[in-house]
């Protein structure tokens, strides 16, 4: 196992060991400008391997896709952790999300974990489901063929309870 998450010590050594897998497959397949989106929450994983790519495969970048809120927080905690890290302030791009309120995509989401585990079917609808939802929103971003986008999927099932606990938690205490 790599440790990728900001919850590690380790996190960025697994995170670099990941993105020089990522740019030996990459040049294998000959892309040449290429965007790394990475569902974030803490942008842990997204913030270190764009640290990585800008020294040894500026090419590359990464994309930080905020799996809630609209990119501001992820953002926050990618600037906190670098100022805890070497503060060397290469922080990657946030894909801000654009469309409906977080309390409405929050409830949505938490509406098909519901349905989906009824049904015996555990699947990441928070991580995964949550990038690409903001993704739809950007046409402009995927419309751009200017790169090639990879998707690298992270989070999953172990990160799916924290965050349904947090979600639940919002909605209670919101009020709109």
């Amino acid at each position: 196992m790599v440790p990728i998450s900001a919850a590690y010590k380790n996190a960025e050594e697994g995170c670099f060991q990941l993105a020089r897998e990522l740019v030996e497959q990459l040049e294998e397949y000959g892309f040449t400008k290429v965007k790394v989106a990475c569902s974030s929450s803490s942008g842990a994983l997204a913030m270190f391997i764009e640290r990585y790519f800008r020294m040894n495969a500026p090419q590359i970048s990464a994309v930080a896709v905020p799996i809630s809120g609209d990119g501001t927080r992820t953002r926050e905690a990618m600037e906190a952790l670098d100022k805890k890290t070497g503060n060397l302030q290469m922080i990657p791009e946030v894909l801000f999300r654009k469309g409906e309120s977080m309390r409405v995509r929050i409830e949505k989401k938490l509406q098909v974990r519901e349905e989906l585990m009824q049904q015996g079917l555990p699947i990441d609808v928070l991580f995964g489901a949550g990038a690409w939802e903001v993704m739809k929103t950007r046409t402009d971003f995927l419309q751009d063929r200017s790169f090639a986008l990879v998707y690298y999927h992270c989070g999953g099932l172990g990160g799916d309870e924290y965050f349904v606990e947090s979600f639940r938690k919002f909605l209670a205490e919101s009020t709109t």
